[in-house]
């Protein structure tokens, strides 16, 4: 991985991925619909470098604040290594945003890739940027998007 890489921010990283959604959804709206914006997502296509990727800590929601403060707690003490950028997300999950250094996924979205006793890990980087037809590579890009709501990038989540 490049230093130069390093040594960004994530926000620095990710400040031309960035895109308004409207209307609480992630894609697709209605024509002629009324579109208030809601929120943010990143589109990995968009990441200049492809490293960055997306660890999405899902904790079940039918546990209570306490437990699932005690989940995402362990999850950072036990799983994270100290510098990568955390996010807590709108229903008490955690968003991790750190580099695949590397690591080769086997797609874009492994989603439900680990599933624990009431967590369940879904991870999105940027391995195949355009989408393919009969074996051969496209110039549309694949859409592979995270969404972010009012989340704040930060240390302590």
């Amino acid at each position: 991985m490049k230093e130069e890489t390093v040594s960004k921010t994530i926000m620095e990283r990710v400040k031309n991925a960035m895109i308004n959604t409207v209307n609480y959804t992630k894609i697709g709206q209605k024509e002629g619909e009324k579109k208030q914006v809601t929120g943010k997502l990143i589109d990995l296509t968009l990441v200049e470098d492809g490293d960055l990727c997306v660890i999405d800590f899902d904790i079940n929601k039918k546990l209570s604040i306490e437990e699932t403060d005690k989940i995402r707690q362990n999850i950072i003490d036990n799983m994270l290594p100290a510098n990568v950028g955390l996010v807590k997300t709108a229903h008490g999950g955690l968003h991790a945003y750190c580099n695949r250094d590397g690591y080769t996924l086997p797609s874009n979205r492994c989603v439900k890739c680990i599933v624990l006793d009431n967590i369940e890990i879904d991870i999105f980087g940027q391995m195949f940027k355009y989408k393919e037809h009969g074996g051969m590579e496209q110039k549309e890009l694949v859409q592979n998007r995270n969404q972010i709501f009012d989340q704040v990038f930060s240390k302590d989540y």
